[in-house]
């Protein structure tokens, strides 16, 4: 082998080897980042969420809250002396159990306007329908 011959072999083996080293140091950059950003975006969602204690029986458990939750939204639509006249208000939950049901009495005279009625989820207390008979 000539000198030049074997200058342009140690530089090929040098080129080669300088070139498998970047790889690796590319591959490994790129793993690092792969991992930092899942482990931010693991802390953001977690931050994001929220603890909430849900109850077993839902949120609205029995009628007494239900009647409490109706009297807080149909006071301020239709009057607390309107709510009044109809009550005491009842509350039964429907026939597949996740909805309470909640209604006022006809005021007396009977022939005189309706009764209110309003529709509460039992699980988590939206409030699903509010209407008044007329």
């Amino acid at each position: 082998m000539t000198p030049v011959q074997v200058t342009l072999a140690i530089n090929m083996e040098i080129a080669t080897t300088t070139n498998i080293q970047t790889r690796i140091r590319a591959s490994a950059i790129a793993t690092i980042c792969v991992f930092l950003a899942a482990g931010l975006a693991t802390f953001a969602y977690t931050r994001t969420q929220q603890h909430s204690y849900v109850l077993r029986g839902g949120f609205v458990p029995d009628k007494n809250t239900a009647v409490r939750i109706a009297e807080a939204v149909l006071d301020p639509i239709y009057g607390e002396d309107q709510i009044k006249a109809e009550g005491p208000l009842e509350a039964q939950l429907n026939e597949a159990g996740d909805t309470w049901v909640v209604t006022g009495h006809l005021p007396k005279p009977a022939n005189r306007g309706g009764a209110a009625y309003i529709e509460i989820s039992k699980a988590d207390g939206r409030i699903l329908r509010v209407t008044h008979g007329k």
